[in-house]
């Protein structure tokens, strides 16, 4: 009989649970609070502060611990200083945690740096502090999409002789080297190759001849090679654009006619003094 005057709390108390969910539920209900730990691999500190980080995460289950490597990742890297711009703090260096809006410098020991996180997580979890990284994160703007009426660089060239060849795997220097061998075979170079080989055999003085003839060839290296490294760039950025490639062919016809004219008309041989 003692039991009939419980029933009707009883039932009022699993409806109120039902609706409402238990008190002691409404910590673990919250998610879970973001640790955002910035570090490098070769960083001893670090490597400290991940142990407890992870000792931290086992014992409390409503932490995230996001761990942002920056010296392999440059978007961290930039992430971090955003976040120090942001927080109006220099960071020296890593570590450097953050929650919320509170962060820690460096890594000493638990009882110094470890109680510092967890001041913060503390006072992240009273004050629903807003996350400063995870705005920060999707406040950075996407790269913009490449434009379609841009021709990509080819990956690989098409040669005589060399066949087919995959330019990614080739260094600059050995690329310079290829394109200066197809650059001689050309009317131009075949004269300046032809005048230089009458000129070594009449010198009859082999050290001068090789004296001559190593400049000759350092000379040329040296001007692919600043050619390659200075204006290749500046060379692909204007090869893109459509009306310097029409202006390059309409003057390249134009002295082309006019070197057939000089050659039909002059019969002097001799070059013109300007």
């Amino acid at each position: 009989m003692w039991k009939k005057p419980l029933l009707l709390p009883c039932i009022f108390l699993a409806f109120w649970c039902l609706a409402w969910g238990w008190p002691l539920n409404a910590q673990a209900a919250k998610p879970p609070v973001p640790i955002y730990f910035f570090w490098t691999e070769y960083c001893p500190h670090c490597a400290k502060e991940k142990e407890f980080l992870g000792r931290l995460q086992r014992t409390d289950k409503n932490i995230r611990v996001v761990a942002l490597e920056i010296s392999t990742d440059q978007e961290n890297l930039e992430l971090l200083r955003k976040v120090g711009k942001a927080l109006n703090v220099h960071v020296p260096g890593v570590p450097f945690t953050v929650i919320g809006r509170q962060y820690v410098v460096g890594w000493q020991d638990d009882q110094t740096s470890g109680r510092a996180i967890e001041r913060a997580l503390q006072e992240a979890r009273d004050r629903e502090v807003p996350d400063l990284v995870a705005k920060l994160q999707a406040a950075a703007a996407p790269a913009p999409p490449a434009s379609m009426d841009k021709k990509p660089v080819p990956e690989t060239l098409t040669l005589p002789f060399f066949g087919e060849i995959q330019l990614n795997h080739l260094s600059l220097g050995l690329l310079t080297i290829i394109i200066g061998l197809l650059d001689g075979f050309n009317p131009c170079a075949m004269w300046v190759l032809f005048f230089l080989i009458n000129l070594l055999l009449g010198m009859g003085d082999r050290k001068k001849m090789w004296t001559l003839g190593g400049a000759f060839i350092l000379a040329s290296g040296a001007v692919y090679f600043l050619l390659m490294t200075a204006w290749l760039n500046i060379l692909i950025f204007f090869g893109f654009i459509f009306w310097i490639r029409i202006i390059i062919g309409l003057v390249a016809l134009f002295a082309g006619g006019y070197n057939l004219k000089e050659y039909w008309t002059d019969t002097s041989g001799t070059c013109t003094l300007s």
